[in-house]
């Protein structure tokens, strides 16, 4: 049998950790248990440059995301925590969301490896600078987790600054204000901590976010309108199992993303007083159209092998769409 599927997905796919955001949290989860269960196991687990350096403890690079953000200090952290977990388990799956699985995956395997690098060219400085000050640092915990998830948070507020939060439960807040504060006590925590390479953390970390911000740059900031019309949206694309593309007999997966490029084709809008008015333009990611808003941009891309449409938001994040024998995949 033949193994040209003209339905198999693209090779990179499978690269990328679909739900990384459940997987972070996960970790995270496991860190907690081996903290306060098997104390002697998170021993050799948290990122320590010195064990790295003198003692081959490679895994360390690695095993370090299993480490917890903060400890557990008092009964109300305790209750907190989990509300926590799940506050940052919703900025993930968000983040993936607007940027798309693999733009997701690059920021937080990224911030895991600026780290590392960073990290590691500081300890061979110190090595030869001062290798005594290393070796005190040998037991000392510097909770990394914490800052890849101050670096989401200002990720969420630059990507949806209005969206609001409910502080202590009550006070609503736009986050993009808590993203302030955040900015500030990374800046504090900067210059008061002794701590070299705690600073070393808090600059790779952030470092990995203004390196997503600018690649970003031109993408505007979503609404949480935006995002919710995109959710609803894609979910009135998925309710069909196939959709029949250029007028023609050939069928395609929904799955495939080309109920995107469908939308596109059929190239209709219903206007407010329920009949349908035809459209120039409508993008292949969100399905807006000119009549949604009369300034907004609409651009073919060149890399796309088809005639694919998008809006100035998502011409340059969207994932590149190739044919396969008579179907189509996302790249």
């Amino acid at each position: 049998m033949s193994n040209n599927n003209p339905f198999k997905k693209n090779k990179f796919n499978g690269a990328f950790v679909p739900n990384l955001s459940l997987v972070v949290i996960v970790c995270m989860i496991i860190g907690y248990v081996l903290l306060y269960v098997f104390p002697g196991v998170y021993e050799y687990i948290y990122l320590s440059p010195y064990h790295i350096l003198y003692e081959h403890q490679f895994w360390r690079l690695i095993s370090w995301v299993f480490t917890v953000p903060y400890k557990i200090g008092s009964p109300l952290t305790a209750i907190f925590l989990p509300i926590a977990m799940y506050f940052y388990y919703r900025i993930g799956v968000t983040l993936e969301y607007v940027w798309g699985k693999r733009n997701y995956n690059l920021f937080i395997i990224g911030g895991v490896v600026f780290i590392d690098i960073f990290v590691m060219v500081a300890a061979v400085i110190m090595h030869f600078a001062n290798p005594v000050e290393l070796f005190q640092y040998a037991n000392y915990d510097f909770r990394p987790n914490w800052y890849i998830m101050l670096s989401m948070y200002l990720a969420i507020a630059y990507v949806n600054p209005d969206m609001k939060i409910l502080l202590y439960f009550v006070i609503p807040v736009k986050i993009k204000y808590m993203a302030y504060i955040d900015i500030a006590f990374l800046v504090y925590q900067f210059f008061v901590t002794p701590a070299i390479f705690e600073k070393v953390i808090i600059t790779a970390a952030s470092l990995n976010f203004l390196t997503f911000f600018l690649i970003n740059l031109k993408v505007k900031p979503t609404s949480p309108s935006e995002l919710k019309r995109r959710h609803e949206y894609r979910k009135k694309m998925k309710k069909a199992h196939i959709k029949k593309v250029y007028g023609n007999d050939r069928i395609i997966p929904v799955d495939q993303g080309t109920a995107m490029g469908v939308a596109a084709r059929e190239n209709v809008n219903r206007t407010p007083g329920g009949s349908i008015s035809p459209t120039r333009h409508i993008c292949a990611v969100c399905g807006r159209t000119e009549l949604d808003n009369p300034d907004l941009e609409f651009r073919y891309c060149s890399k796309c092998e088809g005639t694919y449409e998008y809006c100035s938001d998502h011409l340059f994040t969207h994932q590149h769409v190739k044919k396969i024998g008579y179907g189509e995949q996302n790249q």
